[in-house]
């Protein structure tokens, strides 16, 4: 049978237990705030909340140690959100941080896709433009006298069209997304 151990030295044990955890963690817990608020700033900027000179200036804010950290939280957190309607910023985010990555293969990867969804959707927009608005409003059962100009993208043929080419860009952009959250 052990030794009964005192109150006395059961706190001390604990305290000598959290001292040494806490001491090795002291310096990752203090930046983990810098790290969360990137993550946060990754949401806000691609919800149009923050422009990219506002978020460059709030991380250029924090402390030199802190700085890989939250770089790679906020990339982490704009690249997992990744979608073909939000490429043009993402690519802008990677310029601005990470410009090894935007240049590199990943980086010119993404930039190429991104270049053909736009491409794609120009395409689109410009045969439902010729197609007429009067013909797309009549195909969805609107017709009449007092129409005028028609908002091409109000069209449910515009949003069916969109929606496909996002989804087809989507799967391709999966790939793209592990091969950036690799090099991060």
């Amino acid at each position: 049978m052990g030794k009964i151990k005192s109150a006395l030295e059961l706190a001390m044990e604990r305290a000598d237990a959290l001292a040494g955890s806490v001491g090795s963690n002291i310096e990752e817990s203090a930046y983990d705030q810098y790290t969360k608020a990137a993550a946060l700033l990754a949401s806000s900027y691609l919800e149009n909340k923050v422009s990219l000179e506002r978020l460059a200036e709030s991380i250029d804010n924090y402390p030199a140690a802190a700085l890989p950290a939250a770089k790679k939280a906020l990339l982490q957190g704009i690249t997992e959100r990744l979608n073909p309607a939000n490429c043009a910023p993402v690519l802008a985010a990677y310029q601005k941080f990470a410009p090894d990555i935007y240049n590199g293969e990943a980086g010119a990867a993404l930039q190429e896709i991104c270049r053909e969804y736009r491409d794609q959707v120009e395409k689109k927009r410009s045969e439902l433009e010729q197609k007429g608005g009067q013909a797309l409003l009549k195909e969805s059962g609107i017709s009449g006298s007092a129409i005028a100009a028609i908002n091409i993208e109000r069209t449910p043929q515009w949003q069916e069209g969109k929606l496909a080419l996002a989804h087809q860009f989507s799967q391709r952009l999966e790939r793209i997304k592990q091969r950036l959250l690799e090099q991060l």
